[in-house]
């Protein structure tokens, strides 16, 4: 009975290291979680230097920014719209600006939203086509806290 619990014993651990050594992952969504908290009514400047070159934001348009906001993930988009720049146009500039006047979130209920950042880049400008189609990536996700404010009329 000692002899069949360690040959069973033996054989499971061997089928494991086997298990082990054809399973892996590939986790393609390596976009970090930002959770962004703003007032209502108030402007704000966001920053973001993501150490790799971004597609430019340049009069061609061959690329685009695109910060949705939801109530929940399987909400439709608010029409909410925020300002975007890469500094100098640069496609080798690393930073994305997103800018908000007070007007813009003002017209935000309070409350809990997320958002994804995503950019398209249809020029190759950055990244190569995919497929034939243009390159899009999320850049950001999280929580989007929109506080309230005693006065939030800008």
């Amino acid at each position: 009975m000692k002899l069949l619990t360690t040959l069973l014993t033996k054989t499971l651990n061997a089928v494991r290291t086997i298990i082990q050594k054809i399973m892996a992952t590939v986790n393609l969504d390596i976009a970090p979680r930002l959770d962004i908290v703003c007032k209502r009514g108030d402007s704000f400047e966001l920053v973001i230097d993501f150490q790799t070159a971004m597609p430019s934001l340049d009069g061609a348009n061959s690329s685009a920014y695109l910060l949705k906001v939801a109530e929940d993930s399987e909400s439709a988009p608010n029409a909410i719209t925020f300002a975007y720049s890469v500094a100098n146009g640069a496609a080798q500039n690393s930073e994305l600006t997103i800018r908000s006047a007070a007007v813009t979130t003002a017209d935000i209920e309070p409350g809990l939203y997320v958002y994804d950042l995503q950019v398209t880049d249809t020029a190759e400008d950055v990244f190569d086509n995919v497929g034939g189609s243009a390159y899009i990536k999320t850049l950001l996700y999280g929580t989007f806290r929109v506080n309230d404010d005693v006065d939030s009329t800008p």
